[in-house]
């Protein structure tokens, strides 16, 4: 029989201004960035491969914030994490973080609306600034 699934958690405004500053900083470290990009050229354009190996780099990441802010380190808890983030998504900096923070959970994905993001975007590279 399955586990009942969790609640998802909830972020406030400033939960997800400082969840999306940490996120940033975790995923735009030099070792971070080399080994996604590795990933996602080993991938060859093949989505599923880069669903297989890129994005659990960038969750290995993000680890320590998601659990942070009481989600699991993984696809789920990735997932949930975005979701929580996009409920602020009215304010113009949460919305330019989440959009960069996918960008970056899902390289070499085109995202819905990331017309300009070439397949590949890590959007505007900003963090918000609080």
């Amino acid at each position: 029989m399955a586990a009942p699934m969790a609640s998802m958690p909830t972020l406030t405004l400033e939960q997800a201004r400082e969840a999306l500053t940490m996120a940033h900083a975790a995923l735009t470290t030099e070792a971070t960035e080399a080994a996604i990009k590795a990933a996602v050229d080993a991938a060859a354009g093949d989505m599923m491969k880069i669903m297989a190996t890129a994005v659990p780099v960038a969750l290995g990441a993000l680890g320590p914030t998601l659990t942070k802010f009481g989600f699991s380190p993984d696809q789920m808890g990735g997932m949930m994490f975005v979701t929580a983030l996009r409920a602020h998504s009215s304010d113009p900096e949460i919305l330019a973080g989440v959009n960069d923070l996918q960008a970056r959970l899902m390289p070499g994905i085109p995202l819905p609306g990331a017309a300009g993001m070439g397949g590949r975007g890590a959007g505007s590279g900003g963090a918000p600034t609080s």
